[in-house]
């Protein structure tokens, strides 16, 4: 397995560990369960799968803004727990999710050009609606206490760094 989908894999764990989500015993289906890569806890078996096009860092991380923002914003306007879930799994939950496919289509689709992370989120904040910027770190980490967008801006940084690896 290349460093990449290392990073990949413990980005998604990580993700889900530093969001609190457990993992009950005896549910079903199996949350540790893999699909493409990616554990069902995570959201990677699910139908709504993000996809991506692009053809060079720039345009993947383009595609990463904008799906980003699609994605985060209702969980922000929504309610604060769904299926059991607070917004902040759910946020992490995503952006694992999200972290996991543009670094495992950058290295199917042969991209052999190094993504420096904060290059690719820079890139990425074009996107970013002032909604997402003003709430995003609300709900970092689930811990009630208000927090800025540029404490949820290197947060996603770290998990980013997984599309810095090149293609081995």
């Amino acid at each position: 397995m290349t460093h990449r989908l290392w990073g990949a894999a413990a980005a998604s764990v990580l993700a889900c560990l530093a969001a609190g989500c457990g993992l009950g015993f005896g549910a079903s289906p199996d949350p540790m369960e893999v699909c493409d890569g990616v554990t069902r806890s995570v959201g990677g078996c699910d139908s709504d799968q993000p996809t991506f096009a692009g053809q060079s860092c720039d345009a993947v991380a383009e595609e990463f803004g904008r799906q980003l923002d699609a994605r985060l914003v209702p969980i922000l306007a929504g309610n604060d727990v769904v299926d059991g879930e607070h917004k902040s799994v759910r946020m992490a939950h995503f952006q694992a999710l999200l972290v996991t496919r543009a670094n495992l289509h950058l290295q199917t689709a042969g991209i052999d050009l190094r993504c420096p992370a904060e290059a690719f989120l820079g890139v990425a904040e074009r996107h970013f609606s002032d909604d997402l910027r003003s709430k995003a770190g609300t709900y970092l980490f689930g811990t009630g206490e208000p927090r800025a967008y540029e404490d949820w801006r290197a947060d996603l940084l770290r998990t980013l760094s997984a599309v810095e690896d090149e293609v081995d």
